[in-house]
């Protein structure tokens, strides 16, 4: 029974890894073609997230905090996350993650992009929300962000002794190959990958709570599986 919830987890991890790839070459593939280039700020921002006072964190809550250890390559991984019960009364109402968000990590291992695919998350600092001049382009942006060579780029130009940082200034100042209409139109035919990797996501989270709910029931034999055909 378990086993067939990890397979099917499996399973969409796999195609959400090939759509990533289809997706990526796409992107380069556009970068090579543009001959413009334009300054990140004109086609995006960053919205920063909330400082959250840790005295105020719970080990389960109705609220999980998003910090940048949350967030990895493609996906948000709530687990483990501080939890809280009320929200901050200062906290901007931008820090309420909505599915289909994507962030990324400022501090530590920076560059990384995920998309948000689970209700009731709330952004810490050192994370970044993007957030693209027209709503539209967010898939576009999403794939460009995870191509390699931008997160080399993002890399090369974070600073920091203990740790690197990137300066939300200084990526939005980054020249990227793009010009707008085409890059729209890209962003169309990008829009259904990008829509299912959230399905995928969403569904192995939901698996992975079904799986850690009945194991301890199995183990204990409260619930019989013995007939059950898989």
């Amino acid at each position: 029974t378990l086993k067939a919830l990890d397979d099917k987890i499996a399973l969409n991890q796999q195609i959400n890894k090939d759509l990533e790839e289809q997706a990526q070459a796409i992107i380069r593939n556009y970068c090579e073609s543009i001959t413009q280039n334009t300054v990140l700020r004109e086609i995006l921002s960053f919205e920063n997230g909330f400082a959250f006072q840790s005295r105020s964190y719970l080990s389960v809550g109705r609220y999980r905090i998003i910090t940048i250890k949350n967030v990895q390559d493609g996906r948000i991984d709530s687990q483990g996350a501080a939890c809280i019960d009320e929200i901050p009364p200062r906290m901007k109402p931008s820090c309420s993650l909505a599915v289909g968000d994507v962030l990324l990590s400022l501090t530590g291992n920076v560059g990384r992009v995920g998309i948000v695919c689970e209700d009731r998350l709330l952004l810490n600092q050192r994370v970044a929300k993007l957030q693209p001049n027209i709503s539209d382009l967010l898939p576009w942006l999403y794939y460009y962000f995870r191509l390699p060579l931008t997160k080399t780029l993002l890399e090369t130009i974070a600073k920091g002794t203990a740790q690197p940082n990137l300066s939300p200034v200084e990526t939005l100042n980054l020249s990227i190959p793009f010009e707008l209409d085409s890059a729209l139109e890209l962003s169309t035919h990008l829009q259904p990958m990008f829509n299912q990797e959230i399905m995928n996501n969403m569904q192995s989270i939901r698996l992975a709570s079904l799986r850690d709910a009945l194991l301890p029931r199995l183990m204990s034999g409260e619930i019989d599986v013995s007939g059950i055909e898989v």
